[in-house]
């Protein structure tokens, strides 16, 4: 399914978690075809291309969009965050942060070596 539809950004929005919400309009007075793919597509991922009226075939990504997904890294980066907040640790959390890590290496490594 693509949906191909002359637009104008109208509006966007910063989020607290830093991404960003788009707003599109068209003037384009839409066939039924394409209201039941905006409303079949609705909560769904995918890519979303825009361009001042030139967009080349090797601009349209092949991979699939995801939308959302933290990596393990970034998910330990935020629980440890807000563990180091709540807990009102009063070390830079940068430095905290390095030391927890550091124990948890070497944690891995005893285990290593036993």
């Amino acid at each position: 399914m693509q949906l191909k539809l002359p637009v104008v950004m109208d509006r966007y929005h910063r989020n607290k978690d830093r991404s960003y919400s788009l707003t599109f309009v068209t003037d384009l007075e839409m066939s039924k075809e394409q209201r039941d793919m905006i409303d079949e597509a609705w909560q769904s991922q995918g890519w979303l291309l825009f361009s001042p009226n030139e967009i080349q075939e090797s601009d349209i990504p092949k991979d699939k969009a995801e939308i959302g997904r933290k990596s393990p890294s970034e998910i330990l980066f935020n629980r440890m965050f807000v563990s180091w907040k709540e807990r009102g640790i009063k070390e830079p959390f940068d430095t905290w942060r390095a030391s927890q890590l550091e124990k948890i290496g070497e944690q891995y490594l005893n285990k290593i070596k036993q």
